[in-house]
């Protein structure tokens, strides 16, 4: 024979003999011949390449979809391909948010001439509006926006307050003035431009954070087995991209800031931050998407109303007395999965509705006929 390959099945003229009660003496059994095998094994190739296929077109089981609004393809979105462009942008917006952080005292005290008291006072009070910033921003994205045009118009925003830094220590009509000795306290339209400069810088950094953080973890699916341990190591890299753009910023920037003028220090980062933009922009065919999932302030809300009106309540059997509601896929709501953890508020999720116990007591009922029939 020409080829090698055994053939996986038996000729139509044995199989009809066998069928009819195996192969008797006399029978003639033709052995296959080149055009058979090659067509076997043309077969053989094409459903091959089927279970190929379908194994690459394999969906997400989180209701992601992709950029066209779709259903996510596993093989063509999210996980490492994102990378790059999530870790990129954390680097670069974490570089410009340092070289106005950390030099923010020194540029109160030196160039607005403000004691160090009242100094330190304003940034604190600015670095308080990041986290107010940050709580606002976040439920913006999960209830309307969604986490990746937050996360868009967040750097835009910023690029806005930054914007208005550079104009605001590069125009002589709202340059501080200059002295020597002891200075009077810059007042005036000088020092608001800079401070509306420096909280709207607060509001799209501190909106940013929180959400392309998360967005980057909603690109892997906890449903595949191979991406739910991927995802612990997304979390390890975007500190260590966090870590490095502070490096960057406390260093370089810093040094051009102090050692050149604040104003090419704040147009650099800047730049830095159009960059962010058209990387966090260029990703987005490969981005996996969350719906918006409602205000989590009424999620919360009912979670406490829940635990004061079932605080006695006790469960004995916790999986038949658990109110599960289905995922939504038009919501972007998922089902969590009950765990044998904190077993105290589990029976905040009991139904007990009238509904619900007779739902519960005809389940209990036919599971202990089939018991008995078994």
């Amino acid at each position: 024979m020409e080829l090698n390959t055994l053939p996986t099945a038996i000729p139509e003229r044995v199989m009809s003999s066998k069928k009819q009660g195996g192969i008797e003496p006399g029978d003639t059994i033709v052995s296959p011949g080149k055009e058979d095998l090659l067509k076997m094994s043309g077969e053989r190739t094409d459903q091959l390449t089927v279970m190929e296929k379908q194994q690459n077109l394999e969906y997400t089981t989180d209701d992601s979809v992709n950029s066209r609004g779709k259903q996510a393809v596993i093989a063509q979105t999210g996980g490492h391909r994102s990378l790059p462009f999530t870790l990129g942008c954390l680097f670069l917006v974490r570089t410009a948010y340092d070289a106005v952080a950390t030099n923010l005292v020194v540029y109160l005290t030196k160039k607005l001439h403000i004691n160090n008291s009242k100094a330190a006072s304003d940034v604190n009070s600015w670095l308080a509006s990041l986290s107010v910033f940050s709580l606002s921003g976040a439920i913006v994205a999960d209830s309307y926006l969604g986490r990746s045009l937050t996360s868009l118009v967040s750097i835009l925003v910023h690029m806005i307050g930054m914007a208005i830094l550079v104009i605001a220590t590069a125009l002589p009509s709202l340059k501080p003035h200059t002295c020597t000795g002891i200075c009077a306290e810059t007042t005036g339209i000088r020092k608001a431009v800079f401070y509306l400069g420096l909280y709207i810088t607060a509001l799209g950094c501190g909106s940013f954070f929180p959400c392309l953080i998360a967005f980057g973890a909603d690109q892997y699916d906890e449903g595949h087995p191979i991406e739910i341990n991927a995802k612990s190591r997304y979390f390890s890299l975007s500190y260590l991209a966090l870590s490095c753009g502070g490096i960057l910023g406390n260093t370089i920037i810093i040094y051009i800031e102090q050692s050149i003028s604040f104003t090419l220090g704040y147009a650099i980062s800047l730049g830095v931050l159009a960059i962010a933009l058209l990387l966090n922009a260029a990703g987005t065919p490969l981005y996996r998407f969350q719906k918006p999932k409602g205000n989590p302030i009424t999620r919360i809300v009912q979670v406490w109303v829940a635990a004061a009106r079932k605080w006695g309540i006790k469960v004995s059997a916790p999986d038949k007395q658990l109110y599960e509601a289905p995922g939504d896929s038009k919501t972007g709501t998922r089902k969590l999965l009950h765990t044998e953890q904190f077993r105290n508020t589990t029976t905040l999720a009991r139904n007990t509705t009238t509904t619900g116990i007779k739902q519960q007591r005809a389940t209990e009922s036919d599971t202990d006929q089939r018991a008995i029939q078994i």
